[in-house]
């Protein structure tokens, strides 16, 4: 009876759907400190792993990332995953130097 209920349980947990939300964040494009990962630091002040994002942006640009938040784990560990995200550069926006590293 147990491992019915706990098979039922597992069951219907996998059949709800993840965490995903809509989001577009500004901010600067800076490289993880796991190789190959990209962040986002935000005007906010929060972190976002943007790996994801198409194109791929240059460490050191200021732009905007749209796309779904996910509570995904990632390799990178460094805020929460964007993915699929669309990166786009905002002309004219720099970020500071100790954002770009």
């Amino acid at each position: 009876m147990k491992l019915r209920l706990i098979l039922s349980a597992v069951l219907v947990a996998a059949a709800l759907p993840a965490f995903a939300e809509e989001i577009s964040v500004s901010g600067c494009a800076a490289a993880g400190i796991e190789a190959s990962c990209l962040i986002l630091k935000a005007e906010d002040g929060k972190t976002y792993d943007i790996t994801a994002a198409r194109p791929a942006p240059e460490p050191g640009t200021y732009g905007k990332v749209t796309g779904t938040l996910t509570d995904r784990m990632s390799i990178c560990q460094q805020g929460p995953v964007v993915d699929p995200a669309q990166w786009q550069v905002e002309p004219g926006r720099e970020c500071p130097v100790e954002t770009s590293q």
